[in-house]
């Protein structure tokens, strides 16, 4: 995978991940807690779980958080 222009490369795995797990979550409670699949929910999870996420990052790649943040903005 390669990342879109701007956006920073070296979290790129890491934001891949968070997305595959959120997706993932919300599919498991679409699934079996009957509720609505909602796109702004989704997003909206992602963008905080990426807030939550940075503490594991290394300081000097904390600050990619903002651009991905960004992008789960509807």
């Amino acid at each position: 995978m390669q990342a879109q222009a701007g956006a920073p490369s070296r979290t790129l795995h890491t934001m891949t991940l968070l997305c595959c797990w959120e997706l993932w979550l919300h599919r498991h409670e679409v699934v079996f807690r009957h509720r609505a699949p909602n796109l702004r929910r989704l997003l909206t999870s992602c963008r905080d779980a990426a807030e939550l996420w940075s503490c594991r990052l290394p300081a000097s790649q904390r600050s990619d958080i903002d651009h991905w943040r960004n992008l789960f903005i509807m």
